[in-house]
């Protein structure tokens, strides 16, 4: 359900909910602008009890969710973000962003972003770092034999993708081919190549060109080693 306060696009409030589970989706004050430069100071605490106070509010506990990031805008505007975290890795698709200010010691929000997904595994981290970065570089061979620069690795959680699967096969269009939705512990590994040759071939069709030229990261599932994803770790310089 999604619920306007005005029937104008550009004003008013909106608040959506999820309407088979009835729970909390999105807040968007559309009129905030108009008073960013009334909102007054307060410190990071108040801020932080403020943000946990309207994401209770909206039916989440914040004794599930740990405080990523808390940040102050210009204007006395805070942006805070919460995350279920596991084993001190944050899971992005499972968190909440709430943007705020305080005017005559009321709160008035801006926004409150929420994107929860309980597919999340929590799969154990089997594969060693190394074997990680190897499996990668076997992969980025099958696509290049420019030299690799450097080579980094962090644990995260991400979502399957067909990233990989869609350069293996020269499918342009990502969004043609659908996957499961499943979200995995997995290795990031991020393959790093010289920025753009100077002997890059320019005629190369996009696809080949970005295999051959570009740096990626590979997400290899922390359990079984499998390459399930990735993303581009530089943009196409053609």
């Amino acid at each position: 359900y999604a619920l306007y306060t005005e029937d104008e696009y550009n004003i008013g409030i909106n608040i959506n909910f999820n309407a088979e589970t009835g729970k909390f989706k999105y807040f968007l004050n559309k009129d905030f602008d108009s008073i960013t430069n009334r909102l007054e100071k307060i410190s990071r605490e108040e801020a932080i009890d403020i943000a946990k106070t309207t994401l209770d509010n909206v039916g989440y506990s914040t004794k599930d969710y740990e405080i990523k990031s808390c940040n102050n805008k210009k204007g006395n505007e805070w942006n805070i973000f919460f995350s279920r975290s596991y084993n001190g890795i944050y899971n992005r698709y499972d968190e909440f962003q709430i943007n705020f200010g305080v005017i005559n010691s009321h709160i008035v929000v801006r926004s409150i972003n929420g994107l929860v997904n309980n597919t999340f595994e929590n799969n154990n981290f089997t594969i060693s770092e190394e074997e990680a970065k190897q499996i990668a570089i076997n992969k980025e061979k099958d696509f290049t034999n420019q030299p690799i620069i450097q080579i980094t690795a962090e644990k995260s959680i991400e979502k399957m993708n067909t990233f990989v699967y869609c350069l293996e096969n020269n499918i342009e269009n990502q969004a043609s081919i659908k996957t499961e939705d499943r979200i995995r512990n997995v290795w990031k590994i991020k393959i790093e190549h010289e920025k753009e040759p100077q002997n890059a071939d320019k005629t190369l069709s996009n696809i080949e060109y970005f295999k051959r030229y570009m740096s990626k990261k590979y997400f290899i599932d922390a359990t079984t080693g499998e390459i399930i994803g990735g993303e581009q770790a530089q943009f196409n310089l053609k």
